[in-house]
């Protein structure tokens, strides 16, 4: 079962929580009045405040744009490049790129990408340049 609104399909599980909190205000409501749904709200609002977005709706998470493996981007931007790059430079062009980091320290995770992965050739000390095959 689901409920359409507007322009906005949300599958049933998706609206158990809205109905419950619309519930808990009911409640509160008839319990203590007009002060008591004032701190119903209130509390409502900082347990939503604390929550990610992707949590708001029963977990779903938000949408992402497709976009390239990190391995293949890193690829295409040393294979465009007439010299060897260091890690901050790649970064910088992964940014220019489009590129959504998921990372909180994604400096760190292009850092392991470049030093693990056999697709990247390290020339000298935090420089690389695309393997030849």
């Amino acid at each position: 079962m689901s409920a359409a609104t507007g322009n906005v399909f949300l599958p049933q599980p998706a609206l158990e929580p809205f109905t419950a909190t619309f519930q808990r205000l009911e409640d509160g409501f008839r319990a203590g009045g007009k002060a008591a749904l004032e701190r119903q709200i209130t509390a409502i609002i900082r347990e939503a405040q604390k929550r990610r977005p992707q949590d708001v709706l029963s977990g779903l998470p938000l949408p992402r744009k497709p976009q390239p493996s990190l391995r293949d981007l890193v690829s295409g931007i040393l294979g465009k490049s007439d010299k060897p790059m260091s890690v901050p430079e790649i970064y910088e062009a992964t940014l220019v790129e489009g590129y959504q980091w998921r990372s909180q320290e994604p400096i760190n995770a292009l850092n392991v990408k470049m030093y693990t992965d056999r697709t990247f050739k390290k020339v000298s000390p935090g420089l690389f340049v695309l393997r030849r095959r």
